[in-house]
Formats: C-alpha cells, structure tokens, sequence
C-alpha cells in the first residue's frame, strides 16, 4: 500500500520506485470528476502510461464515507479478478 501526502509536486519518480514490479495497480479515490475519474487517478495514469502495468480506478469513501476494511478487500478481490482495466467503480460503503 502506498499513501501518497503530497500532490503538487506530483511524486511521480517515487511512486515508480514504491510500485517497483507490481503488475496490477487499485488507486482510491475519495473524489470523482464526471468523465475523468478520480483526480489520484489521473495522475498516476499519466506516470504509468508507459508500463504493462494494469491500472485500475476506486471511487471510494465520497462525502466522507467510511472506507472500511471489507471496502478493501472488496477493491483487492475486484482488482485480482480483473485482465483489464475499466471505467473507475464505485464502492459502496455500508451504512
């Protein structure tokens, strides 16, 4: 798990060393942008844009949700699953 404290600037070489040879990458976002996705998103699809890495999109957690252990698991089991990446998915946080 990487947790990123910094936006600007983006940390991109050392997101590329704390990623090293992982083949499949879950960003969480607490955010979304209609037609963009989630904003952490974007930016590490534009440091990964010349990897085989597959890349998939969360939006979790939005309008201060909690984001709970099974919302994790949920995220890893989807990411495990996945041969490509889609659309970012929406999380559902139990109430």
């Amino acid at each position: 798990m990487i947790r990123i404290k910094q936006f600007r600037p983006f940390p991109r070489n050392e997101l590329l060393r704390a990623i090293g040879t992982a083949r499949r990458v879950a960003v969480l976002d607490r955010n979304h942008s209609p037609g963009s996705g989630g904003i952490f998103w974007s930016e590490v699809a534009a440091t990964l844009h010349d990897t085989d890495v597959l890349l998939q999109g969360y939006i979790v957690g939005i309008a201060g949700g909690d984001v709970t252990p099974a919302v994790i698991g949920n995220v890893i089991d989807d990411l495990n699953e996945r041969v490509t990446a889609a659309d970012p998915q929406w999380q559902e946080v139990a109430v």
